[in-house]
């Protein structure tokens, strides 16, 4: 056996996210099977840190302040949350990627929808 390597879980993520290894594991399913286990493990990896960055980042959004409400997150709240701009979120909203109550002018987003959407994303890829 050779050399092993040993990554952090952000860098799993990062190599999942950036790094075609979703492609990768498309390509090469069912001919490797010590390959399998090794990007099966990085997806298991890759979603549990995507995970947890999510619920630090929801832990750090204030319900009770000017940009949430108890009904839900903004648009803005739930872009900065995933990591994105409030048009994407938006179209998300649009497409019924990511359930959304509409309040006058604005969407809000519950947290649990939230959840579900990156468990969602995440299972996909």
């Amino acid at each position: 056996m050779g050399p092993s390597v040993t990554m952090s879980a952000r860098v799993v993520a990062i190599l999942w996210r950036h790094g075609e290894v979703q492609g990768l594991r498309e390509r090469n399913r069912g001919k490797d099977q010590e390959l399998e286990t090794v990007l099966e493990d990085m997806r298991v990896v890759a979603a549990a840190h995507a995970r947890s960055r999510v619920n630090a980042t929801l832990a750090s959004v204030d319900p009770a302040g000017p940009v949430s409400s108890e009904v839900g997150m903004t648009v803005g709240d739930t872009a900065r949350v995933l990591g994105s701009s409030t048009s994407w979120v938006t179209k998300l909203v649009r497409q019924g990627r990511l359930r959304a109550e509409r309040v006058g002018r604005q969407y809000l987003i519950d947290r649990a929808d939230l959840a579900d959407y990156i468990d969602r994303r995440h299972s996909d890829e």
